[in-house]
């Protein structure tokens, strides 16, 4: 979200949060930071938000995403997870070989 024209416009993603999509109009679980990210869209969950996404930047639970939920990514999506290795980062690589694939370890 930078003026320079480097980085990603705040118009071209989707933020989630365990509550689910973080959209203009939500109510439930909100306060500045986050109202700042709410996006113009009907999409109310990570399941609708994941479906053609082309990057999937991610810190969440074990279970919060499915080897479906990224099957359903466009193709050759490329998947960010700020976790250590898990399940379902094995699970992403089996659903989608052709996907790339990195992590952060914040040890």
């Amino acid at each position: 979200m930078t003026s320079s024209g480097v980085g990603a416009k705040h118009n071209t993603g989707i933020m989630c949060v365990t509550k689910g999509v973080i959209y203009q109009g939500r109510t439930e679980g909100m306060h500045a930071w986050i109202s700042a990210h709410a996006a113009q869209t009907d999409l109310r969950d990570l399941e609708m938000a994941m479906k053609n996404a082309d990057v999937f930047l991610w810190r969440v639970g074990q279970g919060a995403v499915t080897p479906a939920m990224v099957a359903s990514m466009a193709e050759y999506p490329v998947i960010l997870r700020w976790q250590n290795r898990s399940r379902i980062h094995r699970e992403a690589h089996r659903s989608r070989a052709e996907g790339r694939r990195c992590r952060h370890r914040a040890e």
